[in-house]
């Protein structure tokens, strides 16, 4: 299995990435990603809320696609890609029907009260200390997460 993990030459987004893709392929969930990112991208200071929007996003997924029918498509697609001082992480997979707030956000599919999930809360706040911008959506039965953030060389 080894082989399958990536090494995109950043050593947090590696590692959140391929703990994530081991729990995906334990529970039979297929990521197919693509990364470009520089090997000398520098990430000082801000690696915990990468890991925090990366890890939260993949985990959130994986949960969401575990949840559907055997007979549904269980592909999460993830990009990430640097590209003039922003760092593009975005993230797509089938869900089951899921709730909105009513203020962009989405409810938890966790808990029986109606309250907003932490996971989404936990990327909201660490896209928010990056200074950058996130939005989901859910629509055709697909969720969807793009997260932007500000990177300087």
């Amino acid at each position: 299995a080894g082989e399958k993990f990536i090494s995109s030459g950043n050593i947090a987004i590696d590692a959140i990435y391929n703990e994530k893709f081991a729990k995906a392929e334990l529970h039979q969930v297929t990521m197919q990603s693509h990364f470009r990112i520089p090997q000398d991208l520098s990430l000082a200071g801000k690696e915990v809320d990468i890991a925090i929007i990366l890890g939260n996003a993949l985990d959130n997924a994986i949960e969401g696609v575990q949840r559907l029918p055997e007979s549904e498509q269980n592909v999460i697609e993830l990009e990430v890609i640097y590209t003039e001082g922003l760092l593009v992480i975005s993230l797509k997979n089938p869900a089951s029907l899921l709730t909105e707030d009513g203020q962009g956000s989405f409810l938890s599919s966790k808990r029986n009260f109606g309250s907003r999930g932490f996971g989404i809360e936990s990327i909201e706040y660490a896209v928010q200390q990056l200074q950058g911008s996130v939005s989901f959506r859910y629509e055709n039965g697909q969720f969807m997460m793009l997260a932007v953030l500000p990177l300087p060389e």
